[in-house]
């Protein structure tokens, strides 16, 4: 097989190889913010499965994700040696006959790239030979200085499950196999979206024996197992087959194309293709999956193929609002623990037994953090005692609390959001000083408050409970009790006191979320009353507003979070329902059957990160986990203020 040529230099050294690569368990951890695994120069050994057996002659190719451009080349690793052949245009080595491998030391990978195996054809033993159909995907790591890896993997285990977990949690930055790339060698966003998706691949299979396992690394998140379990078999009817013109092979490719309709021709495309359209054509691959399948147990049934880990702690308890910082960590706010909770892109805890803010927070509502300072900004709806007056807290970037803000101009502050300035815009539900005029308080990066002690009056917004900015400086504001929005104008620049108040339409009412997209529309996420008149509504920067999403039972009943990803596409969750919809920029379902959130009654909000992945909480009043989509979305900057920014400027912008 021909691999088209790539292009990327190579410029690590092989000094000082002493090491040996071998599979690793769940305890495999590749870092995060908080916890970079230690390094050790190594040799690479594997072994590539098709079900339960190995694939003898398959070639297996090191590859590391393109570091410039989106879509280009990966780039190939391996060198000429005694364990490598060349196809004329990259090296590979190949499976012995018990489909394993050895790459004794002939690669060189460069510092901070990321690096994954690609194994293709193979002979599974049924009697016909090599198998072009077969294509195996698994991760390897961040590469270190001098050909390292995190000592905790010692071997790489090749087979459909790690192959389902390449493709899902890479798949927002995956063309196809040879083609996974970001512009990471120039942002540092792109950088941190590409590293925390390899390291997510490491909490959907366990590297020491391709299977899939019960727990996440950091043993907090539950992974869905049996759902794993059946894609994994769906592609192995393939790669145990006689080749693409199997029935295994053949139903399998005829329903997975990828977005411009093209076929897959092997099992790895197939499953990238799957990761990346995980609400099409789910009856048919579903019939793939047999009980004569090597992953058991496996699904009868699935609305969607949409893959979440939900992750519990004792400090989760009826979250609220995730925001997700420059390193991808998740920041949520506990209503009825009243502390703020921080995980990382994986999932890890990293606020500590109690949480960040005990004593100080009482049931936090709303969280923004500052995309410079890395400060996180916490409205508390509750008044616990007359001394308690309704406040704003901000905690640093470690979660240590920091400012108390109070005032006549705070009343039952529900959201907050900030501007590219560092400035925090915080929305009253309670009005200015106890009237129904709403009010709007302005506090500085340094802690003035400019908006005084009455803040902004804003009238015909009433009980705001949604907001953000825009790229020219605005803020938003939803009413959760009229059917408009507003747009305080030059808001973070200039404020003049001025705004403009947009009727929604399509019958909505009772504007809960907010978000704005790459194209500076602003996106509204009404719940209704009852169930009933709820809808999204658009907002065209030409002041247009149309009702693009109406009530959709079962899908789009009481949508209370809205966001927006880096293609333009919106996301939204519901307070009543488990139902996660998306929709294409024109507001059609791009899913008609939305997709299922695991262990969640109900959401408050949603929340995007730079790998594509969507954060959720289970915001029901006895609430205690929240879920991460892996690979769902289109990757964007993070935090919500960083797109505001250079080198970005606008909302929803790509790393």
């Amino acid at each position: 097989m021909k691999i088209h040529r790539l292009s990327l230099p190579v410029t690590v050294s092989l000094v000082g190889l002493i090491g040996v690569l071998g599979l690793s368990g769940c305890s495999s951890n590749f870092g995060d913010s908080a916890n970079v695994a230690s390094q050790t120069a190594m040799s690479i050994k594997g072994i590539v499965h098709g079900g339960q057996q190995g694939l003898v002659g398959a070639h297996v190719y090191m590859f590391a994700a393109g570091v410039d451009t989106y879509g280009e080349a990966s780039t190939s690793l391996l060198t000429a040696g005694p364990t490598t052949s060349s196809d004329g245009t990259n090296f590979f080595t190949t499976t012995d006959g018990g489909g394993n491998f050895n790459i004794g030391g002939e690669f060189a990978c460069t510092a901070n790239t990321n690096v994954y195996l690609y194994a293709t054809g193979g002979d599974p033993g049924v009697g016909t030979g090599d198998n072009s159909g077969a294509g195996l995907l698994a991760v390897v790591g961040e590469c270190g200085a001098g050909n390292t890896f995190p000592s905790t993997v010692t071997n790489i285990y090749m087979n459909e499950a790690s192959t389902i977990a390449a493709a899902y949690a890479l798949a927002g930055y995956t063309t196809d196999p040879t083609h996974i790339s970001a512009p990471t060698a120039h942002s540092t966003q792109a950088q941190t979206g590409v590293t925390n998706a390899f390291n997510n691949a490491v909490n959907l299979v366990v590297q020491a024996t391709g299977a899939v396992p019960a727990k996440t690394t950091a043993g907090n998140g539950t992974v869905p197992q049996v759902e794993l379990n059946t894609l994994a078999d769906i592609l192995a009817g393939c790669i145990n087959s006689t080749g693409p013109t199997s029935s295994g092979c053949a139903t399998l490719f005829a329903n997975a194309p990828n977005t411009a309709g093209v076929l897959p021709t092997n099992t790895a495309q197939a499953a990238i293709n799957i990761a990346q359209h995980p609400g099409a054509h789910v009856s048919a691959l579903l019939n793939l999956a047999t009980n004569a399948g090597p992953f058991q147990p496996f699904e009868t049934s699935a609305t969607d193929f949409s893959v979440g880990i939900v992750y519990t702690d004792p400090t989760i308890q009826a979250p609220r609002t995730i925001a997700i910082d420059a390193v991808g960590n998740a920041w949520i706010t506990n209503a009825t623990s009243n502390v703020v909770t921080e995980l990382s892109s994986t999932g890890k805890v990293l606020s500590g037994t109690t949480g960040f803010g005990k004593g100080g927070l009482f049931s936090p509502s709303g969280l923004a953090i500052d995309a410079t300072t890395g400060t996180a900004w916490v409205t508390n709806l509750s008044t616990p005692g007359l001394l308690q007056p309704n406040h704003v807290r901000t905690l640093n970037s470690s979660g240590a609390l920091s400012g108390d803000f109070s005032g006549s101009s705070i009343n039952l502050p529900d959201t907050v959001s900030v501007d590219g300035l560092g400035n925090a815009w915080i929305p009253n539900t309670g009005g200015v000083g106890g009237a129904i005029i709403a009010g709007v308080t302005e506090i500085t990066r340094a802690g003035t408050i400019p908006s005084g002690a009455a803040g902004y009056t804003v009238g015909l917004v009433n009980q705001p409970v949604g907001s953000a900015i825009d790229a020219s400086g605005n803020l938003w504001m939803a009413s959760s009790t009229v059917a408009n929005v507003l747009q305080m104008n030059g808001a973070s620049t200039a404020n003049t006191g001025s705004f403009t108040v947009h009727l929604l339409s399509g019958g909505i009412l009772g504007g809960t979320g907010l978000a704005i997209d790459n194209g500076g529309n602003v996106w509204v996420a009404s719940t209704g009353l009852v169930g009933l008149l709820g809808g999204i509504n658009k907002v065209t920067t030409s002041g247009t507003v149309t009702s693009v999403a109406p009530y959709q039972g079962p899908l789009l009943t009481t949508p209370t979070g809205i966001a927006l990803d880096s293609a333009g596409h919106a996301w939204a969750v519901n307070n009543s329902t488990n139902a996660l919809v998306e929709l294409n920029n024109d507001g059609s379902l791009a899913a008609s059957n939305g997709f299922s959130i695991p262990s969640t009654a109900g959401s408050f909000s949603i929340a995007l990160d730079s790998s594509g992945d969507i954060w959720i909480p289970n915001s029901a009043p006895n609430g205690t986990s929240v879920t991460e989509i892996i690979g769902l979305a289109a990757p964007v900057v993070t935090p919500l203020a960083g797109n505001l920014i250079a080198p970005y400027g606008n909302p929803a912008s790509r790393p």
